[in-house]
């Protein structure tokens, strides 16, 4: 702005522009960056449902067979249909002995743990996968106006068990290998058959999911699949802290 100086000697006044005010520019780039990163997370997510939205569309082309791995691996829809009534039942069974040996009596403190919650997760998964792959095999038909709810559950079953496999392996090995000895004492005097048993459980429910992802069609978003397996995650953090702060232990009495 514009502003008036009196002068000495003439009584002259003369305008005078004063100096331009510095401008803090890490500000404004974070502000601009925060902008940017925000118009790009909604420009994927809008991808990513627009993409949801056509994979429900066609969702018997997305069950109804399985992809070419490496380029060489060929299976046939029959094949793959039968690939994963295989992997449901030994879903099933990982489940049936995770039950029946993380506890002395099978009751509600079965659900106090992960892979209790992972075998659950997985054999509803692979039952409604099965179920859609099964009627996409045995079955033609157009193409649905929307996706179906079935499909849409089955997807976000998906995203929760993605991450969720590989964070209950890792917590396995670290509270039953790496801190074995600090464990409660009724665990810490199990043999150590134990300890592979429950590492041979957790690593079979990874490697049937793992197979299962390898071979069949159907994609992950990360806008979409990764929000629900971090939800899964942290939800089952938030209970088991609340369990023990409303006083609950396990079935040794343990808090």
């Amino acid at each position: 702005m514009l502003y008036s100086q009196q002068l000495t000697g003439g009584g002259e006044r003369r305008s005078v522009v004063p100096p331009p005010q510095k401008v803090d520019r890490s500000c404004l780039d974070k502000i601009f960056f925060k902008a940017e990163s925000l118009e790009i997370i909604l420009y994927e997510f809008g991808a990513d449902m627009s993409s949801l939205a056509s994979d429900g569309q066609y969702w018997r082309s997305v069950f109804g067979g399985a992809r070419i791995v490496l380029g060489t691996i060929r299976c046939s829809p029959n094949v793959f249909l039968t690939f994963r009534y295989l992997l449901l039942s030994a879903t099933a069974c990982c489940l049936y002995f995770q039950v029946t040996t993380n506890s002395a009596t099978v009751d509600y403190h079965v659900l106090l743990y992960f892979d209790v919650w992972i075998g659950i997760v997985m054999c509803l998964y692979f039952l409604l996968a099965t179920a859609l792959s099964t009627i996409a095999v045995c079955t033609s038909g157009p193409p649905s106006r929307r996706t179906p709810f079935v499909v849409r559950l089955t997807e976000i079953l998906y995203g929760m068990l993605l991450p969720s496999v590989w964070v209950n392996m890792l917590n396995t090995f670290c509270v039953e290998v790496a801190h074995y000895r600090n464990c409660v004492p009724s665990i810490a005097q199990h043999a150590d058959w134990r300890v592979y048993e429950q590492l041979g459980l957790d690593g079979a429910l990874l490697g049937i999911f793992m197979l299962d992802a390898t071979f069949n069609r159907q994609p992950y978003y990360a806008l979409f699949h990764a929000v629900f397996g971090l939800c899964f995650c942290f939800f089952y953090l938030g209970f088991t802290g609340v369990y023990q702060a409303v006083g609950g232990t396990d079935v040794w009495g343990h808090s």
